[in-house]
């Protein structure tokens, strides 16, 4: 809980700076990154306005402490706080931990190392139920396919994602707006990235999202 009490006051400096919050994303639940952190979720982070990009989108290496990236999948919220579109993403993360050893405390308190979000393009952005029959959510990384796996990291889908997010910020004195991001959480694998790197996440082998590093 103290965690997200730094957490909080970081957004609010930001803000104070003249960022704002534009959604949200929920972490550390996917098996395989639970393996690769060594500690399970989930976790909430901000995601802030001046962080967000388009596909296509040129991303600046030097900006980013050990860049690594995930594919997953992301809603907007809508008027009714139902789920009003969906698409896949490219999330950005400083990949870095200063303690000894890994903790949620330290995930938290450093916005689950969310560093920003490269976004399908709107026309691109569909109602959630025409990914029903869809299977595969894929990582291509210069031209080769190097993750693929499930859409959703929890089984009950975004859904699930997004009624734990908005209990928690509930707990928290927060809540979900219409227009929210919210980042559903990752079944892949976190990848470090180099300079020089293109990185496109899929559906069943086509394009969505396209972002190179420069």
């Amino acid at each position: 809980e103290d965690a997200y009490v730094v957490q909080r006051e970081f957004s609010s400096l930001r803000c104070l700076n003249g960022d704002n919050i534009v959604g949200y994303k929920v972490g550390c639940i996917g098996p395989v990154v639970i393996e690769q952190f060594g500690m399970a979720g989930p976790v909430y982070g901000r995601i802030f306005e001046k962080e967000i990009y388009i596909s296509g989108s040129k991303i600046f290496y030097k900006n980013f402490f050990n860049l690594a990236i995930e594919g997953e999948m992301a809603v907007i919220i809508g008027e009714n706080m139902e789920i009003s579109k969906a698409f896949p993403v490219i999330e950005l993360h400083n990949f870095i931990f200063q303690g000894k050893s890994k903790s949620l405390t330290e995930l938290i308190a450093n916005n689950a190392i969310n560093a920003g979000a490269v976004l399908s393009d709107k026309d691109l952005q569909k109602p959630i139920n025409d990914f029903s029959n869809s299977k595969n959510l894929s990582v291509k990384i210069n031209d080769k396919i190097i993750d693929s796996g499930d859409l959703w990291a929890m089984s009950g889908g975004a859904e699930e994602a997004v009624i734990w997010l908005q209990k928690k910020l509930n707990h928290h004195g927060f809540s979900l707006e219409p227009g929210n991001i919210v980042l559903t959480g990752t079944p892949l694998s976190l990848h470090n990235i180099k300079l020089g790197d293109t990185i496109s996440i899929l559906i069943d082998n086509v394009e969505f999202v396209t972002c190179s590093i420069v």
